[in-house]
């Protein structure tokens, strides 16, 4: 998911790092995603960038953790 400039801005004027928060925000999303995909934790990953290139903003991705799916 792309996270919005303004989000960013946020983080930065209470004086958080974008990278924790980032990084915060995709664990909070690893553990609320079982609740809708019906899969258990374990069976996902993340990983979050402060800057996507192909984005070209900050993004959280969320993917199944088991090699070529469950």
């Amino acid at each position: 998911m792309k996270v919005d400039e303004q989000i960013l801005d946020e983080v930065r004027s209470k004086g958080f790092s974008i990278g924790g928060a980032l990084h915060a925000a995709e664990h909070a999303a690893i553990a609320a995603l079982p609740l809708y995909a019906l899969c258990d934790r374990m069976d996902l990953g993340g990983v979050s960038y402060p800057y996507n290139p192909e984005l070209e903003s900050a993004a959280i991705f969320i993917y199944d953790g088991h090699e070529g799916g469950v």
